[in-house]
This record gives structure tokens, sequence and C-alpha cells, in this order.
């Protein structure tokens, strides 16, 4: 049923008002567009400098704390900026939602202050960028970094 209204209201409504190049044109663009933001959001939470990578053989021989690893394998970034919190849906704030993705996006802010509180409290390692400047530059050091290292990738499934 999602999916027939997502078609309908996306394709077949446009279609009744516009010619089917100018759906097909606007459809393709937005897509892209849609999914620039979404790789960039997740790229810039994951793949940064700040953020610890653990192997699989790593995780097996040290049993690690779940939010711990949660806390210390992501990164927020803009905190203090509601409209990309908002157009994002609140997804710059990757920690509180890897913690807490039940929770509505419209209290992340208020969790991370606690979070962040109890990861000093705790000696757990707690990272964001103020600004998405700083976070697109650590993740270009990182992808530089990673490019300098000249490592197979390492793929394990299941």
């Amino acid at each position: 049923a999602g999916k027939a209204f997502f078609i309908t209201w996306a394709i077949v409504i446009p279609l009744l008002v516009y010619p089917w190049w100018g759906v097909l044109a606007a459809y393709v663009f937005f897509t892209m567009i849609t999914s620039l933001i979404m790789a960039t959001t997740f790229q810039l939470a994951h793949c940064v400098e700040e953020a610890s990578f653990a192997s699989a053989d790593e995780l097996r021989t040290e049993r690690r704390i779940w939010a711990v690893h949660e806390v210390e394998t992501t990164v927020d970034f803009c905190p203090r900026n509601p409209v990309l919190t908002w157009m994002l849906g609140g997804l710059n704030f990757q920690i509180e939602h890897h913690l807490f993705p039940k929770v509505p996006h419209t209290h992340y802010p208020k969790i991370a202050e606690i979070v962040r509180r109890n990861c000093l409290k705790h000696d757990v390692r707690y990272s964001f960028h103020p600004s998405l400047g700083r976070a697109l530059r650590s993740h270009f050091l990182h992808l530089r970094e990673m490019g300098r290292l000249g490592l197979p990738p390492e793929i394990e499934m299941g």
C-alpha cells in the first residue's frame, strides 16, 4: 500500500499535469539530490577522523559495552543548527539516533546534552563537529588517510 501510494503521488498524479519527460527529469533530479544528502549525512557521522573503527576480530576478542561502542564509533555534527537538524530529521545527531532509535528526533538536542554529560562522567569519548565545514574537513582528511594506507578492504558478511 505504501509503495502504491508513493508511485501514485510521485509519478501518476504529476503525469496528469506535466509531460512524461518533465516528470522523469524531476523524479531523477530529486532522487539524486536526496541520495547525495543521505550519503553525505551518514559519511559525516561515521567516516571521519574522530570515529573509532573496530575490526570483527577486535569485537570478538574484547567484549565492549554496546552503548560505549555506539558513542565511540559515531560522530554528531552541527548540533546547534536547528535548520539542518530539521532538514535531516535529526540524523546529524547520529549518536543519539543510535542509542535511542525510537525516540522522536525533536528530543535529540536535549538527549545529546545528557549523553555528553554522562560520557564525560564515565570517561567515554563523545565526538561532534560544531559546523558542517569542520565535519566535511574531517571526512576528507579521513578519506585521504585511508587512501594513503593503501590497504585492501576487509569485507565480512554475516
